[in-house]
């Protein structure tokens, strides 16, 4: 054997070291994929539950369904109770706060219930607030359990759920009355930087609330 071949031999690592870097590049690869994959499903989740926590604008409803465009104005409501024939929960907008659109879809309309209910839409720069009476998606627009009960200033018992953060912050409030349930449902803007009433604000929003009955003038 000649000294360059001698010195080709000696360069060769041994066959256990090699064997050992092969692995340790394996494990190496194997440990990137998973950070990679694991990187990937955390994103997935961290943009569903932020999308769950934002709340997506309603569409504006047919034409056929809405009562009103501005006030809401009492014949408004009472038309509205009488589409519905079940007392209508309805409120004057708060300040900062204009009439969407006042909507009333009768029980024979096929909705997802089949059951009648309103919506009083109302928005303002920073934030949506949704006045329904009988809910079709009752505290199931974000997902989560009922997260606590509060009552509001007159002392009306109130389910109350509140998620997210505070750009993405949505709060809805279920109570009964009339052997009826209703919503009272606020968020931010479609637009990030908005911000919907607090919780307290809303709880004395639903003690302004009025009930136009379906047999009656108010």
């Amino acid at each position: 054997m000649d000294v360059r071949q001698n010195l080709t031999v000696k360069r060769e690592a041994p066959r256990w070291l090699r064997h050992a870097l092969i692995w340790a590049g394996v494990v190496v690869g194997a440990l990137v994929v998973a950070v990679l994959v694991t990187g990937l499903i955390l994103g997935s989740m961290a943009r569903r539950q932020l999308e769950q926590a934002m709340w997506l604008p309603s569409e504006p409803p047919p034409a056929r369904f809405v009562t009103c465009t501005t006030g809401p104005s009492e014949s408004c409501v009472r038309e509205s109770a009488k589409r519905a024939s079940v007392p209508v929960a309805w409120t004057t907008p708060p300040d900062g706060f204009t009439l969407g659109w006042f909507m009333a879809v009768p029980p024979d309309s096929k909705n997802q219930t089949g059951t009648a209910f309103t919506e009083e839409h109302l928005t303002s720069a920073d934030a949506v607030i949704e006045l329904t009476t009988q809910p079709q998606d009752a505290l199931t627009r974000v997902e989560g359990d009922v997260a606590s009960t509060a009552a509001t200033p007159r002392g009306w018992q109130v389910d109350v759920v509140e998620l997210g953060g505070p750009e993405t912050r949505t709060v809805s409030l279920e109570w009964a009355s009339y052997g009826i349930t209703y919503e009272l449902f606020a968020a931010p803007q479609h637009t990030l930087g908005g911000a919907p009433p607090s919780t307290a604000e809303l709880l004395q929003l639903v003690d302004r609330i009025q009930y136009a009955m379906p047999d009656s003038s108010s």
